[in-house]
């Protein structure tokens, strides 16, 4: 589980990240109008891209309605509701479940997980930076190389699952889900920046049906797109 920085220092980070938001916010606001926020796209997958290949994708999964089941933010941390356990041991067991995919950064957020998903070689050394832990639950193996929507349909019917039978029994997902092709080190890096402060945004997260002032749909794609990406 990701732990929160000492007061000081949390206040500091805050500080710098809503100056960042505000920052970034300004620049996007011109000649720009800031839409509604909407429950992520449908997967509009790249044209002919192979997803089975090796490769670190960053993916973002929502629960129905954007409700907030997992735990709530306390001082810049997450704590996990039972349902947000069972939510984080299901993704841990991904690992378990396909022996070509190996999981890096990924935190459980109160109404939605981000995590990175590499498939096959892992092309990029793992990452050292805080991230939510649990036991494995394991769910078999298969024995070919998964696609990303697999992996991620399999994640969904698993938790899903799990969720139903020991937290809530009317627990569901959103029917889609978002997802990035990482295609350097310098982005897998800077994503993983951005899931370790992905609590302390909370505030301003797009994803947070109470944020007064969330931040523009897709502004963080603009701090970790590196050329030539």
């Amino acid at each position: 589980m990701n732990r929160a920085p000492t007061s000081d220092l949390l206040d500091d980070r805050k500080q710098i990240l809503w100056g960042e938001h505000a920052s970034i916010l300004s620049e996007h606001n011109r000649g720009n109008t800031i839409q509604p926020r909407k429950t992520p796209p449908a997967i509009d997958p790249l044209k002919g891209y192979n997803y089975k290949q090796s490769g670190a994708y960053f993916v973002t999964i929502v629960t129905q309605n954007r409700i907030c089941l997992f735990g709530d933010i306390s001082d810049g941390e997450m704590i996990l509701s039972d349902t947000g356990r069972s939510a984080e041991v299901s993704w841990v067991g991904l690992s378990s479940r396909f022996p070509t995919v190996s999981l890096d950064s990924f935190v459980v957020m109160p109404n939605h997980i981000h995590g990175i998903i590499i498939v096959g070689a892992q092309f990029i050394a793992p990452a050292s930076v805080p991230h939510n832990s649990a036991d494995t639950a394991d769910e078999g193996t298969m024995n070919r190389a998964p696609t990303l929507g697999e992996i991620v349909r399999s994640y969904k019917a698993v938790s899903t699952r799990l969720i139903r039978q020991t937290a809530n029994a009317d627990f569901a997902w959103q029917r889609n889900y978002y997802e990035h092709v990482v295609r350097s080190d310098e982005s897998l890096n800077r994503i993983r920046q951005h899931i370790l402060d992905n609590p302390l945004r909370w505030e301003i997260d797009r994803e947070n049906p109470d944020a007064s002032n969330p931040e523009a749909e897709n502004l963080w794609e603009k701090k970790i797109k590196t050329s030539p990406e």
